[in-house]
């Protein structure tokens, strides 16, 4: 959902009306990492899913979309290309 927040902040999430140093809120910074686990770990599983859909339609083998770039990168040009 639009509104899903674990932490709750001191100021309006989806507004613009914060300072600078409110966005680096612990609970801000909290909020944003754990939606973009959720967001990398629903393409790694909606890509598994539908690579497997396709390997059993076809008999095709598929080559892996997503391998894990939040933790498995070292570089951010290794996180932006490679994963």
């Amino acid at each position: 959902p639009y509104d899903f927040a674990p932490f709750v902040t001191p100021f309006e999430a989806h507004s613009i009306d914060h300072g600078l140093l409110d966005l680096f809120h612990p609970f801000h910074l909290a909020n944003n990492f754990i939606a973009a686990v959720l967001v990398s770990v629903s393409l790694s599983f909606s890509t598994l899913g539908a690579s497997l859909l396709f390997n059993i339609s076809t008999g095709i083998m598929t080559r892996r979309v997503v391998e894990n770039p939040m933790f498995a990168s070292k570089t951010p040009s290794e996180f932006w290309g490679r994963k």
